[in-house]
């Protein structure tokens, strides 16, 4: 399994509505329930509205289309991680997953 760490810094972030230039840019996810809306992206695209950010974040790519039956990639991931006292934001996109770590933990993920 290859890992990329994608450039930038992120931030994770409540918000009180969805700003759409947001969605222009390369890297954002948006989840939207009956009790919140949230938003990470990088810090520099985030919006000044935020009702609460967790700034500091690196974002990491598992590389490749992964398949559907795939079982356990991100629970092998998250137990490596927690064994290092380190925690991660887990996104799961239709391709593949990504998980945020706080940027002064990445040295220790690799």
């Amino acid at each position: 399994m290859k890992l990329k760490v994608i450039k930038g810094n992120f931030v994770v972030s409540k918000i009180p509505f969805i700003n759409n230039e947001l969605l222009s840019n390369e890297f954002v996810f948006l989840s939207k329930t009956d009790q919140e809306i949230s938003l990470v992206c990088k810090g520099e695209l985030m919006s000044h509205h935020a009702i609460i950010k967790e700034e500091g974040y690196k974002l990491i790519r598992i590389e490749g289309l992964l398949d559907f039956g795939l079982v356990g990639i991100i629970a092998k991931i998250a137990t490596i991680l927690s064994d290092e006292k380190i925690s991660i934001f887990v996104i799961s996109t239709f391709n593949t997953d990504y998980f945020l770590v706080k940027e002064n933990n990445l040295n220790k993920t690799k």
